[in-house]
């Protein structure tokens, strides 16, 4: 479980900091809680850093 905390949170850390990067955090947030609701994986960290 710690892991996936912990991936969550590198998923988060992604966007810029501070209010620049709220709006992609907030949809990097909407794609955890859909894959948690699933059952399926987390989003791909090396897929979303890219965009």
């Amino acid at each position: 479980m710690v892991e996936r905390y912990q991936a969550i949170g590198r998923l988060l850390d992604i966007p810029e900091a501070g209010p620049e990067g709220h709006e992609a955090r907030m949809e990097i947030l909407a794609m955890v809680k859909a894959a948690h609701r699933k059952k399926a994986p987390m989003p791909d960290y090396e897929e979303l850093h890219k965009k």
